[in-house]
């Protein structure tokens, strides 16, 4: 089993973004190629990309024959075929956008055209439909049912940016699509069966939002300080959130779980991933070096325990009749992977969080 607190040890500026089952991705520094797309394993790590560009992986997910990540590359999304060991198959850049998640079957992000436009990408066959909206929108999400796909993200609103939902059959056709016409800006990053959650600024603040996209319902969890939240999962044990908190102007690592909410880490941090076959998150933490390390938590050990005031939110959401649009993109194969010196380590026993 591994540590309750683990530490990507790498040359410097590593974070993690998702992970499960024993494979991580992410991004790290490498001299001389700028960031790449990180994965990781037990058994070593790979870095991909092109020596001008940047890049990074966001998003992963089985699939039968191994697993998928996605993520961006240059101005371009990337897309990474693993297989059962975690090892890199193949990886494409893909458009010109990014991808910020994937549930095995679809990707979702943003493609850019003459403004930013929602972006589901069907990994199965390739087939990519964009949602043209009134200024910029990215999908950020989704949910896959008997049915089809809940789709989350932002919109342009009023106050800069709404959260927006909406429900696509398997096909990518629009049903019910809403924003929130939220005076702050607000957005939606995560959504799961029957719930999703995010941020929407109040009073100046930014605070945690849930919101129910069946029927709308929506709920600001409120302290002093910036809030905002990541992803949330169901285990045996009980509901977990993640995200990021502010304490004393700096941002932490969020774990919300077992009737506790706790800022974890030393210093700057973040949780972004809730691993499926168990309660651990994975992000980055500053806290440890000042260069920043892909950092892996069980939410255990000491931290700032926060206090949330729960305010039901009401919203007057606004219906959108986006369109599809079928496109056609061309797939960039990337150099082959590179072993790369990363490397898991337990937390420094002072600081374990």
């Amino acid at each position: 089993m591994l540590a309750t607190c683990l530490l990507l040890a790498t040359l410097h500026n590593s974070a993690l973004f998702a992970g499960a089952e024993g494979v991580w991705v992410g991004r790290a520094w490498v001299e001389g190629r700028r960031l790449q797309a990180l994965v990781v394993t037990p058994q070593g790590a790979h870095t991909l990309g092109f020596a001008e560009t940047d890049e990074g992986l966001y998003g992963l997910a089985q699939r039968p024959e191994g697993w998928v990540a996605v993520g961006f590359s240059g101005e371009g999304g990337l897309v990474v075929r693993l297989d059962r060991r975690g090892q890199p198959v193949a990886a494409h850049r893909v458009g010109k956008g990014l991808l910020w998640s994937t549930d095995g079957e679809y990707a979702l992000g943003g493609l850019r055209g003459p403004d930013w436009d929602a972006w589901v990408l069907r990994l199965a066959d390739r087939k990519s439909w964009v949602y043209p909206a009134s200024g910029d929108a990215y999908a950020y999400s989704g949910f896959g049912t008997s049915r089809g796909l809940w789709v989350v993200g932002r919109t342009a609103g009023p106050g800069g940016f709404d959260a927006f939902w909406m429900h696509l059959d398997r096909q990518g056709r629009p049903g019910p699509a809403w924003r929130s016409n939220f005076p702050g800006n607000d957005y939606l990053r995560f959504v799961g069966p029957g719930l999703a959650l995010g941020r929407a600024e109040q009073e100046g603040d930014s605070e945690g939002l849930l919101l129910w996209p069946d029927t709308a319902r929506a709920e600001l969890w409120r302290r002093p300080g910036l809030d905002y939240f990541r992803m949330w999962r169901d285990y045996p044990t009980g509901r977990v959130l993640v995200g990021e908190a502010e304490v004393a102007g700096e941002r932490r690592g969020l774990w919300v779980g077992s009737g506790r909410a706790v800022a974890l880490g030393p210093g700057l941090g973040s949780l972004r991933f809730l691993e499926p076959q168990g309660p651990r998150a994975v992000g980055f933490s500053y806290g440890y070096s000042p260069e920043g390390q892909g950092w892996i938590t069980r939410g255990s050990g000491l931290g700032q325990r926060l206090q949330y005031r729960k305010e039901r939110l009401v919203l007057r959401p606004i219906p959108l009749n986006w369109r599809r649009e079928q496109v056609r993109l061309v797939w960039e194969p990337l150099p082959p992977p590179v072993p790369f010196a990363g490397r898991l380590e337990a937390c420094p026993e002072k600081n374990r969080r």
